[in-house]
């Protein structure tokens, strides 16, 4: 899945994926304990399989980040 520019979210940088990614986290990385950004590592393996809105808020969380933005 290619990333996608998000124009419609709403959500902070802090909490994006946390609050996009919950659905995504249990279906897919449900055994990955949360630290050290390993359910981030999993999700973005998963890229493919996440939600749009999922791939939205982690796609923002990076580019806030990559710009000088708070960290995940």
């Amino acid at each position: 899945m290619a990333f996608v520019f998000a124009t419609s979210m709403t959500a902070t940088a802090s909490d994006a994926p946390i609050q996009y990614c919950k659905d995504d986290v249990e279906r897919l990385c449900k055994d990955v304990e949360a630290g050290h950004k390993k359910r981030l590592k999993c999700l973005l393996a998963h890229m493919e399989d996440v939600s749009l809105e999922c791939a939205e808020a982690i796609q923002t969380k990076m580019m806030n980040n990559a710009f000088g933005g708070a960290g995940m």
